[in-house]
């Protein structure tokens, strides 16, 4: 009776942890999402603004606990053809979602266009592709940056990201 006793107890934990486990997996299912950044500036190269804002992206919803690939940053002037190559590698990649995100800098008034700035910032939108069927998922009206009360132009360029990263791992999450 003793050993049977001792069995139960022993085989009992082994079906909680594993039934703990099951339930986990469930909630810790992360969508693979593909990332492409179109700058829209006017100018004929990629910017530092646009590498961070895509960095903080990436880490962001990687952090949130999706598998993150990015294709390489576009200027709006290309979009037809690279927002076509960019959806064929997420099909080819697997990807569940394809999201483009337009930032639209704001040059002329600026006495530092090509700096890491949250005031060169006009405005983001960005576009949620279901890989699946080619559907849009969700499609964000346009993102104004809020300049008041912001002391760092770099930090609220940080905060202005990953706000945006957020709002779309809100969106990936049903929410």
């Amino acid at each position: 009776n003793i050993y049977l006793g001792i069995y139960m107890r022993k085989n009992l934990k082994k079906i909680i942890l594993l039934t703990a486990l099951f339930l986990v997996s469930f909630v810790l299912y992360g969508k693979n999402v593909s990332i492409m950044i179109l700058q829209n500036n006017g100018s004929d190269k990629i910017t530092e603004a646009s590498r961070v804002f895509e960095n903080l992206v990436l880490n962001t919803l990687f952090d949130c606990g999706h598998i993150v690939t990015n294709e390489p940053i576009s200027l709006i002037d290309d979009y037809d053809y690279v927002s076509e190559k960019g959806f064929d590698a997420a099909v080819d990649g697997f990807m569940d979602y394809f999201i483009e995100i337009e930032i639209e800098y704001d040059r002329e008034k600026s006495s530092n266009p090509d700096a890491v700035l949250l005031e060169n910032v006009k405005s983001v939108e960005y576009v949620i592709r279901n890989v699946r069927d080619g559907s849009i998922f969700y499609k964000s009206e346009k993102i104004l940056p809020n300049l008041e009360m912001v002391s760092n132009q770099f930090v609220g360029f940080n905060k202005f990201t990953c706000e945006i990263a957020d709002k779309i791992n809100l969106k990936l999450n049903g929410k």
